[in-house]
């Protein structure tokens, strides 16, 4: 089977599954990807076992030959994160930056640090050698979460402008941040970056502040641009140049390319009542990127399905499994208590501090990025171990905390 067959077949497959969610289910659209995933998967499986079809080997093809790791890091990974950015309220974004930059960069460092300790003290317990720098990358890896996932669920419930806000911004930010810090501990690991701490600084520094930055210009650029055309596929062309021209500058100059693409994101999203072909949130422009969205983010779960090891399987994976779903639970919820405590969100919402940090973290859903990011490390660093340890934590998060998180909701406001 060639790649144009393998992709077709996979088309043909998230088309039917989308027609059988729609007609009998009508599960929550990232409920809906993360059980198709799994359903094409097993599929893939027993067609492969059959020797029906080699769907499956393929689809290893693909993600180990280092085809996925360049396309995804060099290019998909900014698109996608544009388009979840553009429909984040900017207004009250921007009034509570404090609070929100807070809760993103504090949340994802102190996640990252927690959760890797825990994994690095425990796991040796169930017979799984770890070292601190290796469980540390993982614990970058699960402090990334989802603003479509979490949104798309609480659509029907009715969230408050401000509430949805700080929930989507802060899921949104800290991919970008967590994006980051995945990518220097992985260059610590692999002794690319020097150990001392000013090293170190000087990186993040250079990352974050230079992708900030170029996020800014580019976005005047191009809402500039957007200003001047009139309809909605010349829009798209121009968002797309943009982008591009920003993925390049990104890899050239050093910066983040994903923090860039999403300070583009919600400088366009922000300034859409000011450019004409943009104020019909239903229009093509809106359109096409949320197809984009949903597209790539299904592709990326069913492809990192057929990458899964089941065939070795073991206690201490289903072990490791559990430890890193209770740690992530345990890492989320005691790196939010800090921020919110200092930041005093009070005036913001009516929760208070320690419903607020639950219901932050049950609505904190892993997604595409925590997976593709482990995908995309090499053997040397987790074994075989790491892909199915982190993808047990998205689909417990999607599927169980996904399914749940709106009744919480409604049962802590009761409360108030």
């Amino acid at each position: 089977m060639g790649i144009l067959e393998f992709f077709g077949i996979l088309f043909f497959l998230i088309a039917v599954f989308i027609i059988i969610n729609e007609k009998y289910f009508r599960i929550p659209q990232s409920i809906e990807i993360t059980l198709m995933a799994i359903f094409v998967s097993i599929l893939s499986l027993g067609l492969d076992y059959l020797g029906i079809l080699d769907f499956h080997g393929l689809g290893l093809v693909l993600l180990t030959e280092h085809i996925f790791s360049r396309v995804f890091l060099e290019g998909f990974l900014i698109y996608l994160l544009f388009a979840s950015s553009l429909h984040v309220n900017g207004s009250y974004l921007r009034k509570e930056s404090l609070l929100i930059f807070g809760l993103t960069t504090i949340t994802v460092f102190l996640t990252t640090l927690i959760y890797g300790t825990i994994l690095w003290l425990s796991f040796p317990f169930i017979g799984i050698s770890i070292d601190w720098l290796t469980a540390l990358i993982m614990g970058s890896l699960v402090a990334n979460t989802d603003p479509i996932a979490v949104m798309s669920i609480f659509k029907k419930v009715g969230l408050s402008i401000k509430m949805e806000t700080l929930i989507s911004g802060e899921s949104l930010l800290n991919d970008g941040v967590g994006f980051t810090l995945f990518i220097l501990l992985w260059n610590l690991k692999e002794a690319q970056i020097d150990l001392h701490p000013l090293a170190v600084v000087e990186v993040l520094s250079l990352e974050i502040l230079g992708g900030i930055l170029a996020g800014l210009l580019t976005g005047l650029v191009c809402i500039r641009m957007l200003k001047i055309i009139r309809d909605g596929a010349g829009a798209v062309m121009i968002s797309i140049s943009i982008i591009t021209l920003l993925l390049v500058f990104a890899n050239r100059f050093h910066f983040s390319g994903p923090l860039a693409s999403i300070v583009l994101g919600l400088m366009v999203g922000h300034q859409h009542q000011n450019i004409t072909v943009l104020q019909n949130r239903k229009g093509e422009f809106y359109t096409f990127w949320a197809i984009v969205d949903k597209l790539l983010v299904s592709v990326l779960f069913v492809l990192i399905g057929l990458h899964l090891p089941v065939d070795r399987f073991s206690l201490a994976i289903f072990s490791a499994a559990g430890i890193a779903i209770g740690a992530s639970l345990v890492s989320r919820y005691l790196s939010l208590l800090v921020p919110l405590v200092l930041l005093d969100p009070h005036h913001v919402i009516q929760l208070g501090v320690q419903k607020t940090a639950i219901l932050l973290t049950w609505s904190g859903l892993k997604g595409a990025l925590s997976l593709a990011l482990a995908v995309t490390l090499p053997a040397s660093i987790g074994g075989e171990f790491l892909v199915p340890v982190i993808y047990a934590v998205v689909v417990f998060s999607i599927v169980v905390q996904g399914l749940t998180v709106s009744a919480l909701y409604r049962k802590l406001m009761k409360t108030i």
